[in-house]
């Protein structure tokens, strides 16, 4: 059976926790490593995830060391949405209430799917 391993870095923008791993880790860019078998049989190459590793920061108290933590892939994934999940709340509130053109011109294209003119300009989808 053929496999390989990628590595990837991943930044995680919440404090979060993993199992197998009693502490809450701290937000920050981590590097992560996954194994993976080829998946025999398919007409189409795909893999499975077999193995999935988070490398740590060192800790205040040790520098210089390192610590390599075999986490599941599905739980790291899960850490990893939250972060993006609370990026994008933080984005949409930014634009709330701000009035922001796309919010207009979304009301453009609206009045003229209501039969409003338009001014000789079609809103795109329009069938002018």
């Amino acid at each position: 059976m053929k496999s390989r391993t990628t590595k990837k870095t991943v930044m995680l923008t919440e404090p979060f926790s993993l199992r197998g791993c009693s502490q809450s880790l701290e937000p920050g860019v981590y590097l992560v490593e996954t194994d993976e078998e080829l998946l025999e049989g398919l007409s189409f190459r795909a893999f499975q995830r077999t193995k999935t590793f988070i490398h740590l920061h060192s800790s205040l108290g040790r520098p210089g060391t390192s610590r390599t933590l075999s986490v599941s892939g599905d739980d790291l994934d899960t850490a990893i949405n939250i972060g993006r999940a609370a990026r994008e709340r933080e984005a949409r509130a930014q634009h709330v209430g701000a009035g922001d053109a796309a919010a207009d011109l979304s009301a453009l294209y609206r009045a003229d799917d209501d039969g409003m003119n338009n001014n000789g300009w079609d809103a795109p989808g329009s069938l002018n």
